[in-house]
């Protein structure tokens, strides 16, 4: 490897080459293969899918194509155990929380299984006299207060922050908007405005 030319590779002083500090991995599907059920296999791993398997490894690892490699072997182990990761997860495809049993198992609607379903969700009555339906049964939200600000530094720019209150939601549902969103559309909200 010539000084000073092509991507930073090194050899260490036990003749391992690395790519910045990372083991460069030679070009052996098998090795590969190893270090990705590994990986995959881990206790410390639970189903991490290709985005996270690669996150991890590219923090030790190096080879051509690795990120190409990992979603390849993600998606063949999926394919080999015929199940969404959440499935595998559980033992079980994946239901509401109200219906874990297979289709065939029970008679829908009937009256035990209504019951069931009312036990198992919690009732939440909302008032909706004076509230403005649309046909597709939505409603426009607009902001009553604001109740918080924050500025967010980034290397370039301080940006805005402001905690709203919308109208029929309490204060702990309060979302975070940019100033430039509230300026645009809800200026009479802003501290100091006249309106």
């Amino acid at each position: 490897m010539a000084e000073g030319r092509g991507p930073p590779f090194s050899v260490d002083e036990h003749g391992v080459v690395r790519y910045k500090d990372r083991l460069v991995v030679p070009s052996n599907e098998e090795l590969k293969r190893k270090i990705l059920n590994e990986a995959h296999h881990s206790k410390l791993s639970i189903h991490p899918g290709s985005n996270k398997m690669y996150q991890d490894l590219h923090r030790l690892y190096w080879w051509s194509y690795m990120k190409q490699d990992i979603t390849q072997y993600e998606s063949s182990y999926q394919e080999s155990i015929r199940m969404a990761p959440i499935e595998a997860l559980y033992g079980q495809k994946c239901r509401t929380p109200l219906n874990w049993v297979e289709v065939e198992d029970r008679g829908y609607f009937r009256p035990d299984f209504i019951k069931e379903a009312r036990e198992k969700v919690p009732e939440e009555a909302m008032e909706i006299e004076g509230l403005p339906l649309r046909p597709d049964l939505s409603y426009v939200e607009h902001p009553v207060k604001v109740l918080d600000e924050k500025e967010r530094v980034t290397r370039n720019s301080v940006i805005k922050f402001y905690k709203v209150q919308w109208q029929n939601h309490s204060e702990d549902e309060a979302t975070w908007e940019q100033e430039s969103y509230i300026v645009k559309h809800y200026p009479h909200l802003l501290p100091g405005s006249d309106s």
